[in-house]
């Protein structure tokens, strides 16, 4: 959970490199902690975290 609570941060996010890969890294995450019944609960999480992400990483960088 400490990893999450650090993704979320901009300034890790931009150290840690592209979005992309910090939702892998989170996805996988859930993939090897949840049970097969949860899986699509966890795709659910990541596809979430990865809006998340795109969207602070966009209002901190100024991408559009």
């Amino acid at each position: 959970m400490v990893f999450i609570a650090r993704a979320a941060a901009p300034i890790f996010s931009a150290l840690a490199g592209a979005t992309r890969t910090i939702v892998t890294r989170i996805l996988l995450l859930f993939l090897t902690k949840l049970q097969e019944i949860s899986w699509y609960l966890s795709a659910y999480y990541a596809s979430r975290i990865y809006k998340i992400l795109t969207n602070v990483t966009e209002k901190v960088f100024l991408i559009q």
